[in-house]
């Protein structure tokens, strides 16, 4: 019985062993598959978010082309679209502005470009004086040139002949007595250097005044309608001024006039002493100096007021002068604002030429005498001969000439601008 007993022991210990080896055998296997299945998914999300990012950047390809967004928009079809159109809208926009905005100023620079350069005159070197300069040494004057059309009061001038320049004395004052008169105009001035014939001899340029660039500029904006001159507007001159007079002054012929007339006449050249800063400022005077300066003149507003026209011209038997302007400072003010410049034959006749010269570089001139006229009343009378008063104060410093008085006169050209007048320079200046 007992041995019976030890025998079903033993077996029942083996199926428990057997029972234990199965049961670990069984959750080995669960495990493993469950690790196979985790490490599955895995792989899986992986290849899904990949799959995401390359989709990601394949949207952000199409976004830039429309042609490619049409065809893949399937994977992310709004979000695309929505993308496409907006940055399709901006760039156009952004493209379209610039294009517009460099094609305006890109015409606009050509155009002007091309007008300056196939209608700007040259600068007109004549008067550089001397019997050895550069503007000869160009085929632009001559000294003999310059001397054989020369005309002065060897009475009133003394003028000395220098290599690079003319050196010009006074050898008598100023006397009002000997200044005749004809048709209501100075005939003889005296004390002018005179050039009454500048087109006989063989030379290719000519004086053109008018203006340097666009009608009314630098005065008005010019406009699409404003008319290109590009004329000579501009005078420079190089000069001593050794002596207290602060004002000289031209006359000038104009082509077809044949004689100075009362409106062909600038007065308000300034030297060293600069120009008035108020309307009672006339600027008559200035300190002497034997210092080489460059003066440049714009010739439209400096012909205005001497002639004794332009904005104090008598407008009518109403007795008013136009605007009351009497004097430089007011005339420079009232172009400023108006766009336009005082009237003289300069601004009346722009794109004629200058004939004859006479250059006052002791003195300024004005030379419109009063006419009387049976047509004015009393009051239209007296307002002129106020005005003409006012006028002389501002213009006419002939009165300032003395015996001994000396400036040098290196050269005087005429310019489209001043920046081209700049440009020219004599051997004195090269050499400085």
């Amino acid at each position: 019985m007992k041995r019976f007993l030890s025998i079903l022991l033993s077996v029942l210990m083996v199926v428990s062993v057997l029972a234990i080896v199965a049961s670990c055998s069984g959750n080995e296997t669960d495990t493993t598959t469950a690790a196979t299945t985790a490490e599955t998914t895995t792989a899986k999300q992986d290849n899904t978010t990949k799959q995401t990012d390359v989709v990601t950047t394949v949207t952000e390809k199409v976004t830039t082309t429309a042609e490619t967004t049409t065809e893949k928009t399937t994977t992310t079809a709004e979000t695309t679209t929505e993308t496409t159109k907006q940055t399709t809208a901006e760039t156009t926009t952004e493209e379209t502005t610039t294009t517009a905005e460099e094609t305006t100023t890109t015409a606009a620079v050509t155009t002007t470009a091309k007008l300056v350069e196939t209608t700007t005159l040259p600068v007109f070197a004549r008067f550089d004086f001397g019997t050895d300069t550069y503007a000869a040494a160009e085929g632009l004057t001559s000294h003999d040139y310059l001397t054989e059309v020369l005309i002065y009061d060897d009475s009133a001038l003394m003028i000395n002949f220098e290599k690079d320049y003319w050196d010009i004395w006074t050898v008598s004052p100023y006397d009002p007595e000997s200044v005749t008169f004809e048709n209501g105009s100075l005939k003889n001035m005296r004390f002018g250097v005179v050039f009454n014939d500048l087109v006989t001899f063989d030379f290719d340029d000519d004086i053109v005044h008018g203006w340097g660039s666009w009608e009314r500029y630098p005065y008005a904006e010019p406009t699409e309608k404003t008319a290109w001159h590009g004329t000579h507007q501009y005078m420079q001159v190089r000069m001593v001024n050794d002596t207290t007079n602060n004002i000289w002054g031209i006359r000038y012929i104009n082509t077809g006039d044949g004689t100075y007339y009362t409106t062909e006449v600038i007065g308000n050249l300034y030297l060293q002493g600069g120009e008035p800063e108020s309307a009672t400022d006339y600027r008559r005077t200035c300190e002497k100096s034997k210092e080489w300066r460059v003066y440049t003149y714009d010739l439209m507003m400096v012909g205005g007021i001497a002639s004794g026209r332009g904005w104090s011209a008598v407008s009518g038997k109403d007795g008013k002068i136009d605007d009351g302007v009497d004097n430089y400072y007011d005339q420079v003010q009232m172009s400023l604002a108006k766009g336009w410049v005082g009237g003289s034959n300069i601004s009346w006749q722009p794109k004629k030429g200058f004939t004859g010269l006479e250059f006052n570089f002791f003195g300024g001139v004005y030379t419109y005498a009063y006419d009387e006229n049976s047509d004015w009343d009393d009051a239209t009378k007296k307002a002129w001969e106020t005005a003409q008063e006012h006028l002389k104060l501002a213009c006419d410093t002939r009165a300032n000439i003395v015996a001994g008085m000396n400036v040098k006169v290196d050269y005087i050209i005429f310019g489209c601008s001043p920046e081209q007048c700049d440009e020219y320079k004599s051997y004195m200046e090269q050499d400085a």
